[in-house]
């Protein structure tokens, strides 16, 4: 079983808050939003439920098995139970970040 899925941003348009929001409504997911600044970074941890995030603006940088993955505007990541990552701002500036438990 895979640990993580990431699944890259592939319309040509940029994406929005609003077209992402509308993306997760649409999948019938209840979402919260955050914010991650410049130099922010999430040691390893695991989360209870499954986890998602798709990032709205910025670059994140996340690590799992042994694997490190950016993600830029729109790209998302689902991350299994239980599973251990980690996660970092990459970008110089803000990340804007809609995450949801599945």
């Amino acid at each position: 079983m895979t640990s993580a899925t990431i699944t890259r941003w592939s319309a040509e348009e940029k994406p929005t808050l609003e077209s992402i929001k509308e993306q997760l409504e649409t999948e019938g997911v209840d979402y919260y939003t955050f914010v991650c600044a410049p130099g922010d970074s999430f040691d390893e941890h695991t989360h209870d439920a499954q986890e998602t995030r798709i990032i709205v603006e910025g670059s994140m940088e996340y690590g799992v098995d042994n694997e490190t993955h950016v993600l830029n505007a729109g790209d998302r990541i689902t991350i299994n139970a239980n599973v251990t990552h980690t996660a970092k701002v990459v970008s110089t500036t803000n990340v804007l970040c809609l995450g949801a438990s599945l």
